[in-house]
């Protein structure tokens, strides 16, 4: 924590406040969007129980506003003080708000149920530390807004966002009355980055029965003049889009195209204009999401804002609608298997005869061997029916496609055979050795033609190596004739002048270096002489300085005595605000103070600080009025349920009754009741008793008419209580408006006054600057412009100034003799130059010296002589060794490999061809001309036999006069099984689905997290809203019975049981829900990625905020600048909200702008 530094606070007493008091200041201001350091102040008060707490937390506020903040002088520091309170016990939320919203002096922050004593830490995460993923991605500011006759803004319309700096500010904030123009600013950035603004197209799409027509973005006065919107960014890239050309009849709402010079590749088409709904935040926007009528339509919202997530969206919906799909379809089937279930018990007993098909069975086994009849008879059952189909089938299967074929085939070969040239196995033997002879022929060809290729190759490979050492051995026999030794030394010689130069060279580099150094330092030396002579000599400038700085000295005794008096006025004005503040807060209690105008909404109303308006006695009259109207509709709900109830018995009994009369009627002797089987004397008797049977309710419907009666009575007499209701409140009203006028008068004049001394001390601090300044040009630098630091510095430059003198003598001095040394080597070099010339021009001698170069250093040339003269002797023997081999196979140089390949391709087709004759003629018993007829004649024999017995079997397979019982009840049956199988398979698939659409939803849901940055957005709740049960947002998807997908938001309590959820449309204010949403969508702006711009666009967002939630807002806009690089432009119609803001994120220590959009120079509005 090297931020945080802790203060001593002597002779407070604090021993009788609380059990410890520590002071802090945390650095602040050097975040990437910051421009000045200041501080924090942190005061952390730790209390022994709840009641020391509750009686001593104001007593130390006033203690730190007059102790501590009334001697800050630095406005941003006033402002930024906090009071964090720890105490162990869980303290009531009631008493918990009322501290927190006090804004005298510090902002308070309560800790209860306090476990842990890292205090410190705890406030640096809660007040000061925003954790945010940083986007890499290159992105631009904007620096400046124009809009030409666009919407409010007749004629045209400029607005700087620079800040102090003169840089594109991070956060600008716009400030305007309702009605000068605010809104029309962010249409015109959301046309330009969209080409069309959602909250009109919404209009024009609700008013289709009546089109809107005319000037709807042009401005209504110049709607035939030139309208466009632009932006110029930071690297001064213009984007700008024109509005249409109005024509007549319509409007102008039809998107134009960007041009390639404005940024069409920034902005990109219309298909991707959904992208910048990330970062423009409208505030209709906001509200419609979180006060849709109904989840369906929040989804809808969010759906249409989010495009990037289209393809999930439509994933999600689709597995419903097939998970759906399935439930219905298991249904649908389920009811199908009845129905079959109860066809196939009527077939049963309308069983048909299946005599034919048992006869023709018995006709076939007489036609068979006795292992192969059929059993077959009246009596077999729907399974033996089958096997007996199965039975022919594999019988006309066997016999056609394994006996007909067979003997088919085997007759076809044996006539084929029978009428060849080849028809004895003598004359196929001898026709295989002639082919295997002819085909060993050729092989042997072939590798000896390769024999003779291989010796070539090799003498021309023996020849290259014979050329190389012949080379080689010629060079060595030229360093012989010069001389070895000779060569030796040389090459030594050559060796020693290349190094002694390479050398020389590096010290000359050196050289130069630091005579470059040495002149650069007495250039400066000379110049720093020139600037220390002025005051050193100087008697006249002496005493102007002295004169200037009195003139300081002066200024901040004035600005010392102003600060005081600043301070009285300050405390006034605050405690002036705080009054004004509780005065407001409960007018806004009051006015959103409301009961039901019809008794049957007051249950869903709760009753906060109704005791306002109405009295004690008022309140009971109330609490009457619901009591007894909840009694009465319990009554009515229970009435309602019995008339129900005897509606669906008196159902029944009308139904038994008719039956009985029916019976009775066509059954004339019968005495005894068919439904309670009681006797009576004659048949007239009981039909009478019968017709006599009375229905039930009449006495319920009675008593619902007269609870509705009585509801009606004390629905009149609410309404007279509601009309009291009404006067009251206004009364009280009314008497509030004179108390807050009369505030608002005394707040003016204490901020006119502010201001006046505010200016005063102003143009003191201006003053001191201009001094400041003056004395910063005439080099006079002083961490304070006191005259004891200027006698130092006067005395420093006057010893600066004879040390200078004296080295400037001992450079001069030392570059001297480096310029001596540098021309002596020069002259080395060349001289060795010329010496390295001499040795390569004798080129004899170079060669030999460039050859022993190349060898290593233990090369002996005796010894290579002798190798190379070996080596040569051993390559011609190998030379003479090839020839031998060469010439041996020297008569099969002419063949061609690929011709002998073709004759072997010859001879293999041939043999290929007898071996097929060969296994074609192992069918026969013996492979003779009479072998072969006898076999012939035995296989059409069988041939005709088995054609024979096969027409048979397809007489039997096409008999139908059994078949059509069979496959009924079979198709039936067939059926009820598939289907039972269906729905096993379709119940696992929807168990399937099922899992998958969980998961999908679960997926969906965290995507919709991530869309919303659901992190940063709890983060931001909580700088806001701190609420201390009720502490996060999360997001859930469901469908409704009409299959519409659903989103609900949800806030989680946190209690001893885990995490509660609630609806907070259900317990939130207007403020809390605003604040739900706001979260939603600008946490969702920050973590925007892939954006060439990424300029958060916010509309007055902050209507429903109280002060505490305001400051919170600033201190999250603190913490974003502090924690990133960023650009936010926010508008307000509030002042205070303006004046808060300005004050705690001022210009002067951020890089921020804050724009009066009627006083301040930057907005120029030119109308003509």
């Amino acid at each position: 924590m090297q931020k945080w530094e802790e203060h001593e606070i002597d002779n407070w007493n604090i021993e009788e406040l609380c059990n410890t008091l520590h002071h802090y200041t945390r650095k602040m201001g050097d975040g990437p969007e910051a421009v000045e350091v200041y501080n924090a102040n942190v005061f952390i008060c730790e209390f022994n129980n709840i009641e020391q707490m509750l009686n001593n937390w104001e007593k130390i506020n006033y203690l730190i506003a007059f102790r501590i903040q009334s001697k800050i002088s630095k406005d941003i520091e006033k402002s930024n003080f906090y009071l964090c309170l720890f105490v162990e016990n869980r303290l009531d939320e009631e008493q918990k708000s009322k501290i927190q919203s006090d804004s005298f002096c510090a902002k308070k922050y309560v800790f209860d149920n306090v476990t842990s004593k890292d205090y410190v830490n705890t406030i640096e995460r809660k007040i000061f530390k925003m954790e945010m993923l940083n986007d890499s991605t290159k992105s631009y500011k904007m620096k400046q807004i124009e809009l030409v006759n666009f919407r409010r803004y007749e004629g045209t319309f400029k607005i700087d966002l620079l800040g102090k700096l003169n840089k594109p500010a991070a956060f600008i904030l716009i400030y305007a009355k309702n009605g000068y123009g605010k809104t029309s600013i962010f249409d015109g950035l959301e046309y330009l980055l969209k080409g069309e603004v959602h909250r009109i197209i919404n209009l024009i799409n609700n008013s289709k029965q009546q089109p809107l027509t005319g000037a709807i973005y042009h401005n209504k006065n110049r709607a035939d003049k030139t309208a466009y919107a632009k932006v110029v960014l930071e690297d001064n890239e213009v984007l700008q889009r024109n509005v249409v050309t109005l024509k007549e009849g319509k409007n102008d709402c039809k998107a134009n195209k960007v041009g390639e010079k404005f940024g069409r590749d920034i902005i990109g088409g219309a298909e991707e204009k959904e992208k910048w709904n990330q970062i423009i935040l409208p505030h209709d926007k906001i509200d419609n999401f979180i006060m849709a009528s109904k989840p369906s339509d929040r989804y809808l919202e969010w759906a249409n804002s989010a495009p990037e997530l289209k393809k999930e969206n439509l994933s999600f919906i689709r597995l419903h609608s097939d998970l759906r799909d399935k439930q219905k379809s298991v249904a649908e089937i389920q009811e199908n298997v009845q129905n079959l279930k109860k066809r196939l018990n009527e077939l049963e007993v309308s069983k048909k005869s299946v005599e034919k098909l048992s006869g023709l069975c018995e006709k076939y086994n007489k036609l068979v061997e006795p292992e192969e009849t059929f059993f077959f008879n009246n009596n077999n059952s729907v399974e033996s029916y089958y096997e007996l189909l199965d039975d022919i089938s594999q019988k006309i299967r066997f016999i056609k496609e394994f006996k007909i074929a067979l003997y088919k085939d085997k007759i076809i070969k044996a006539e084929e055979i029978k009428n060849s040239e080849i028809n004895d196995e003598s004359i196929l033997n001898e026709k295989f050795e002639n082919e295997n002879h002819k085909k060993k022929l050729y092989l042997d060809d072939i590798q000896n033609k390769k024999k003779y290729d291989e010796a070539m190759e090799k003498s021309q490979v023996i020849e290259s190596e014979i050329i190389k050492i012949k080379k080689e051995k010629d060079l060595i026999d030229k360093i012989y004739k010069i001389g070895i030794n000779n060569v030796t030394e040389s090459k030594e010689k050559y060796n020693q002048l290349i190094e002694e130069i390479d050398s020389l060279r590096k010290t000359i580099e050196y050289f130069k270096i630091e005579l470059d150094s040495g002149d650069r330092k007495i250039t400066e030396t000379v110049k720093n002489i020139a600037e220390t002579k002025k005051y050193v000599t100087s008697s006249e400038k002496q005493q102007e300085i002295e004169e200037i700085i009195d003139r300081i000295e002066h200024y901040k005794s004035d600005i010392s005595k102003g600060n005081e008096e600043l301070l009285k006025k300050q405390i006034l004005k605050e405690q002036i605000e705080s009054s004004l503040q509780e005065n407001n807060r409960l007018y806004e209690n009051i006015i959103d103070m409301e009961i039901p105008k019809k008794l049957g909404d007051l249950s869903a109303v709760t009753s906060v600080d109704k005791e306002l308006i109405l009295s004690e006695s008022d309140i009971i009259c109330l609490n009457n009025y619901e009591a007894e109207w909840k009694k009465l509709k319990n009554e009515l709900a229970l009435n309602e349920a019995i008339v129900k109830q005897n509606n669906e018995i008196n159902l029944e009994i009308e139904n038994l009754r008719e039956r009985g009369k029916s019976f009775l009627l066509n059954h004339r002797n019968e005495k005894n009741c068919p439904l309670c089987n009681t006797s009576f004397q004659s048949w007239e008797m009981l039909f009478e008793q019968v017709q006599r049977i009375e229905l039930l309710g009449e006495k319920e419907i009675q008593a619902k008419q007269e609870i509705i009666c009585k509801m009606k009575n004390l629905d009149m007499e609410y309404e007279k209580f509601y009309t009291i209701w009404r006067t009251k409140k206004g009364n009280k009203l009314k008497e509030l408006d004179d108390i807050i006028l009369h505030y608002k008068n005394q707040l003016n004049a204490i901020e006119e006054s502010l201001a006046e001394s505010q200016k005063k001390q102003d143009d003191l601090r201006s003053k001191i600057v201009f001094c400041e300044q003056t004395l910063k040009n005439k080099n006079v630098i002083l961490s304070e412009y006191s005259k004891e630091l200027w006698n130092e510095l006067l005395k420093m430059e006057k010893n600066k100034y004879n040390m200078l003198l004296q080295d400037k003598k001992e450079m001069e001095g030392k570059i001297l003799h480096l310029k001596n040394l540098y021309l002596a080597n020069n002259r080395t070099i060349e001289k060795n130059k010329r010496l390295v010339e001499q040795i390569i021009n004798n080129s004899e001698v170079y060669s030999a010296i460039l050859y022993l170069f190349s060898k290593d250093k233990d090369f002996n040339i005796d010894s290579e002589k002798n190798i190379l003269a070996e080596k040569l002797k051993v390559k011609e023997n190998e030379e003479k060794s090839n020839n031998l081999i060469i010439k041996q196979y020297e008569m099969y140089a002419l063949k061609d490999i690929e011709n002998l390949k073709n004759g072997i391709s010859g001879c293999d087709e041939k043999i290929a061809r007898l071996k097929e004759l060969q296994k074609k003629a192992s069918i026969f018993s013996e492979f003779s001309p009479n072998g072969v007829e006898k076999d012939l004649n035995e296989w059409r024999k069988k041939f005709e036999n088995y054609q024979e017995r096969l027409d048979l079997l397809y007489q039997m397979n096409e008999e139908n006069s059994a078949r059509v019982y069979f496959e009924e009840y079979s198709e039936v049956k067939s059926k009820i099984s598939e289907n039972e199988s269906r729905i096993s398979k379709m119940e696992q698939e929807r168990q399937r689905l099922n899992k998958i659409y969980s998961k999908q939803k679960s997926s969906f849901e965290n995507k919709l997290k991530e869309y919303f940055n659901q992190t940063t957005m709890n983060e931001i709740y909580q700088k806001i809203d701190p609420h201390d049960i009720m502490k996060n947002v999360t997001y859930n998807l469901n469908f409704n019975e009409k299959d519409e997908p659903q989103l609900f938001i949800e806030v989680q309590e946190e209690n001893d049981n885990g995490e509660v959820a609630y609806r907070p449309e259900n317990y939130f204010s207007t403020a809390q829900l605003n604040t739900v949403a706001f979260s939603s969508f600008f946490g969702r702006a920050l973590s925007a990625s892939n954006l060439p711009v990424r300029t958060i666009c916010i509309d007055d967002p902050i209507g429903h905020f109280d002060d505490m939630n305001i400051l919170g807002f600033t201190d999250m806009i603190r913490d974003i600048l502090e924690t990133q690089h960023c650009q936010i432009i926010m508008s307000t119609h509030d002042e205070k909200v303006y004046q808060i803001m300005k004050r705690k994120l001022d210009e002067n220590y951020y890089n921020t702008a804050f724009i009066d959009l009627e006083s301040d120079e930057r907005a120029k509005w030119v109308k003509a």
